[in-house]
């Protein structure tokens, strides 16, 4: 999510969504794509916490560029709905077993979920949990992060 996120998805979302009239509606049109596709779900960045090093967010960075994303994006697509993307540790408890990963990040999605603004917006969380998920670890998680 570098410094330019939220006006790239806006314009990602008019391609997707806008129509003949709209400049990027009019490129998908021209690629072969006359119809506007019908998004489900708009992701806010990707595993924002455990990006490479040199790019990773704070939480205030990540809540301000996530809602400068929202108003982008619902600018072209008003009824849009937003996915906060929460949790990425279960892949770095995995590679690290030895630390306990909820304990350096959990601040860092309480954050998120404690800006009332954000969350008015955003309709679902997002948690990409890899290896061996199972219902006991995505409590264990939950419990860690509220």
């Amino acid at each position: 999510m570098n410094s330019d996120y939220a006006a790239k998805a806006g314009r990602y979302a008019q391609f997707l969504t806008g129509g003949a009239d709209t400049e990027y509606g009019q490129k998908r049109i021209e690629q072969g794509h006359p119809e506007p596709i019908n998004v489900v779900l708009y992701e806010l960045g990707n595993e924002t916490d455990w990006a490479d090093k040199n790019n990773l967010l704070t939480a205030a960075e990540y809540i301000k560029r996530c809602k400068e994303t929202i108003s982008a994006i619902q600018v072209v697509d008003p009824d849009a709905k937003f996915a906060t993307h929460i949790d990425t540790t279960i892949y770095q408890s995995v590679n690290n077993p030895t630390k306990n990963p909820y304990d350096t990040k959990a601040e860092w999605h309480r954050a998120i979920l404690a800006d009332s603004a954000l969350m008015q917006k955003v309709s679902y969380l997002s948690i990409h949990s890899y290896y061996g998920y199972n219902d006991s670890l995505m409590e264990t998680l939950i419990s860690y992060i509220c």
